[in-house]
């Protein structure tokens, strides 16, 4: 079947026309050269939106550098303003194409926010949906696990969109032919090392027998709806159980919330842990449920880099004192306070009566204050109503009591 590949770069560019500024992320492969080259199509016909691109050099191939210089060369040539971001992966050891995703998310949530940029696309297409389910199967994971990728989700304090998800890599690949564009195949792409490379090499062999990459993206796409509907009552509970403080933590009131099904309160709890931290990744089953035992029982618990304070009628999650990483990341200290770049900061740790001599009338546990950075002034914080309000304009998290709920997994 012929594809109208104007009509296509319109739908695509449709799907982000909400979106004034959005950077594109690219590499030299088929599918992100593809998004780049649609979202430029339709953007030049709709008038939106404007964009940006910006390609990763992990320093982990080579060749990388040269691929980087081509698609600046080829953004260059569009009229698109582009930026190389030189990274290096937190750990070399371990499941290295982990750390090298996360590393690049978080490069590339820092360059979007500096160039005041409301969105990123990246290039996610049907089939890595389809792959990303078959990993999980292989991996034992449950519904949400399942459901994989999201059209659409938050991280890093940045706003993430996937316009192909609905698309084949096949699809991408016959318009960049039509259109005379080169693709770079990445070496690893071959590494029966990689669990994705596994399963892309028996995918043929699966299609055999009837899980072809549209049957499981679908498959994905209706766990994907029970995942959302689950969340949507996770999140009514939250409303009725639970509120998000200007000083970073969740309270949750006891009654409300032992009253729901453990399904709810168990995700009820990743999701307080996830604001909390900032960490795109839930713990694991297990861990969460004994944290949920614990808690039922009375007993406070350390999880996920925070900690859970049971008291008579609430559970107060915090981060963790122990647990704060005091390091200014271009602006975002510990991954959760936005303060000015380039300076450093403690965490106020044992000096909370210095630091706020009225911090019992807020009636949040000693912890709480502990884990804030050492940059605020008297007068800066005061409480309102449940909540407290930070009005520093220099001094604010990243995820805002409003975003309570919104931390979704990018992968």
């Amino acid at each position: 079947m012929s594809v109208d590949f104007s009509e296509l770069a319109d739908q695509v560019a449709h799907r982000v026309s909400g979106i004034d500024r959005l950077g594109v992320m690219v590499s030299g492969g088929s599918d992100s050269l593809a998004l780049l080259h649609l979202l430029h199509d339709g953007a030049k016909r709709l008038g939106k939106p404007m964009l940006f691109a910006v390609t990763v050099d992990h320093g982990l191939r080579e060749d990388a550098a040269r691929e980087c210089r081509k698609v600046m060369t080829m953004a260059a040539s569009m009229g698109l303003a582009a930026e190389v971001l030189n990274v290096e992966p937190a750990s070399l050891g371990g499941n290295l194409m982990a750390a090298a995703r996360d590393a690049r998310y978080q490069a590339v949530a820092r360059w979007a926010r500096t160039n005041n940029l409301d969105a990123v696309a990246v290039g996610h297409t049907r089939t890595d949906r389809a792959e990303t389910f078959l990993m999980r199967l292989a991996r034992g994971s449950g519904v949400d696990g399942l459901a994989g990728m999201s059209a659409e989700w938050k991280a890093e304090g940045m706003t993430w969109m996937r316009p192909l998800l609905d698309l084949s890599r096949e699809t991408l690949r016959s318009y960049l032919r039509a259109r005379d564009v080169q693709w770079i195949d990445d070496p690893t792409n071959d590494d029966d090392r990689f669990l994705r490379v596994q399963v892309r090499k028996i995918s043929p062999v699966l299609s055999e027998i009837g899980l072809t990459e549209n049957r499981l993206s679908e498959a994905a796409g209706h766990l994907a709806r029970a995942r959302n509907a689950l969340d949507r009552v996770a999140m009514e509970l939250a409303q009725r159980a639970a509120h998000a403080t200007w000083l970073g933590t969740i309270t949750i009131a006891h009654e409300e919330f032992f009253q729901a099904h453990e399904e709810f309160q168990l995700r009820l709890l990743a999701k307080s842990l996830q604001w909390v931290t900032g960490d795109r990744y839930r713990p694991r089953f297990s861990a969460l449920t004994a944290a949920l035992s614990d808690l039922k029982n009375g007993a406070s618990v350390t999880l996920h880099g925070t900690l859970c304070v049971v008291r008579k009628t609430e559970i107060h999650v915090l981060r963790e004192p122990n647990a704060v990483n005091a390091q200014n990341d271009d602006g975002i200290w510990d991954g959760r306070w936005l303060v000015d770049p380039g300076e450093c900061y403690d965490s106020v740790g044992d000096q909370v009566s210095e630091f706020e001599p009225n911090w019992r009338s807020f009636g949040l546990p000693k912890e709480a204050w502990m884990s804030l950075p050492n940059v605020f002034q008297r007068g800066h914080l005061r409480s309102d109503g449940d909540h407290v309000t930070n009005y520093s304009q220099a001094y604010r998290l990243v995820r805002t009591p409003e975003d309570f709920g919104a931390v979704e997994t990018p992968h």
